[in-house]
């Protein structure tokens, strides 16, 4: 097995020295993922048997002809992820192209049956699959008894599903611990941070992130525990995936109350339209429950809200650990936002431990920010009392009177509210939600 890899090679300035079994490559395009298969390719020849896997464009453009064989004639594992792939087929059945092998068929001719009818149903990805597997596998049997055998794999998630790029991994994993005929070893350069997570759910398949040619940082299921998920957030930020293109805003505010979120968001758009370009890279506006969200943390609340990962190595109170909300799982991007409660000895004690919390994850490189506005007790001070519709309603009721009078008024700016709005709190939020569009 290929323990190293220390190189130059095409400009990578590459010291890998933790390879494992089942080997992935992410980073963005430019970043030497082919180039370091390409690497191996044309340098471990003599002491290895490479085969690099085709492209889906060239399998799409080869014969589609088919045949089939049991496969537990040489193992039953081997395949057994078929169920997964394919519901519609046997369990006892996978297809091989390419009738010309025929030193191949001698090996498993008990288990040729006979030439299969592909159903027209199936699409391209699925064939594609079927071909990926094909190849694989007929590599993996020609070569029983001879050299180690080292599969590369350039983004074989292209055509497919996110769902069976999930289930690849599964597949590689079992072909390895089914392997009897030669030992092998696997390179896989990926975009797909859904194959990535696949990955991560086996132990002996290892995550290399590559950066200008270098390695920015390797990781496997061990390591992205004990290291609270970063690595895999760098991979989908590196990969350009937001929050929000899984069904998540790109990130949450916590503030006390429902009038902050009524404030602070009409505050916010104020602030787009008066001081940001709308022209600037067609921006518009920042959406409310795509780009950010708010969530309310007032009453007792703040005292059960955490904002950290359990570590196994840690020592912790299971008991206080497990009624605790965790903020970081449902958003990795956190703003917290709190008035100057003096007095209020229990209410700051639990935004204390929370402020330490988030600067600690901070300083481990996520996005999260406490503001602490010193200036007032409640959101309602940075009104100024000649904005206010009806001070003698509740506050609810007075935030919704007063965003309706605001609106109705055309000449109102940010700078008629309370002269600290802008620079310590608005300001704050706008730059915040900036940032994590792009984390």
């Amino acid at each position: 097995m290929i323990t190293k890899i220390i190189t130059t090679y095409k400009n990578l300035n590459l010291d890998i020295k933790d390879l494992g079994e089942i080997n992935y490559f992410v980073g963005k395009n430019g970043s030497g993922k082919t180039r370091l298969l390409d690497y191996v390719l044309n340098n471990f020849e003599e002491e290895y048997k490479i085969f690099k896997i085709k492209s889906p464009s060239q399998i799409f453009n080869e014969n589609k002809k088919f045949i089939s064989y049991n496969t537990h004639g040489i193992s039953a594992n081997l395949f057994k992820t078929m169920d997964s792939f394919f519901d519609s087929f046997s369990r006892n059945m996978i297809v091989f192209k390419d009738k010309n092998r025929n030193d191949i068929y001698n090996e498993i001719g008990p288990y040729i049956k006979n030439e299969s009818n592909i159903p027209e149903s199936l699409s391209d990805g699925q064939l594609y699959l079927i071909n990926l597997m094909t190849e694989i596998c007929f590599e993996y049997i020609s070569n029983q008894g001879n050299k180690k055998l080292i599969l590369l794999m350039d983004e074989p998630e292209n055509s497919l599903h996110p769902f069976l790029h999930k289930l690849l991994p599964v597949f590689f994993d079992n072909l390895f611990k089914s392997a009897h005929f030669c030992e092998l070893q696997f390179f896989i350069s990926t975009h797909s941070p859904f194959l990535i997570r696949g990955a991560l759910e086996h132990d002996n398949h290892k995550i290399f992130h590559l950066e200008d040619g270098s390695l920015k940082k390797s990781f496997d299921k061990k390591k992205l525990i004990e290291q609270s998920g970063l690595p895999f957030d760098n991979v989908l930020s590196d990969l350009g995936f937001e929050m929000k293109d899984i069904y998540y805003p790109n990130c949450l505010i916590y503030v006390e109350g429902p009038t902050d979120i009524i404030y602070i968001h009409y505050w916010l758009k104020l602030y787009i339209k008066e001081k940001i370009s709308i022209k600037e890279n067609g921006f518009t506006d920042y959406q409310k429950g795509i780009d950010f969200d708010f969530v309310e943390y007032g009453g007792t609340l703040a005292s059960h809200i955490t904002a950290t990962f359990y570590n196994p190595d840690d020592q912790f109170d299971e008991k206080l650990t497990s009624s605790l909300q965790n903020m970081f799982s449902s958003n990795r991007n956190v703003l917290f936002i709190t008035d100057d409660d003096d007095g209020k000895s229990n209410f700051e004690n639990a935004k204390s431990r929370i402020e330490e919390l988030l600067n600690q994850n901070k300083e481990k490189g996520f996005n999260n920010e406490f503001i602490k506005c010193a200036s007032v007790k409640t959101i309602e001070e940075f009104i100024g009392e000649k904005n206010i519709a009806n001070s003698s309603d509740s506050k609810l009721n007075a935030a919704i009177k007063n965003i309706e009078n605001w609106k109705g008024s055309q000449d109102l700016k940010l700078s008629d509210f309370h002269h600290k709005l802008e620079k310590e709190l608005i300001c704050k939020v706008y730059d915040f939600i900036k940032v994590c569009q792009n984390s």
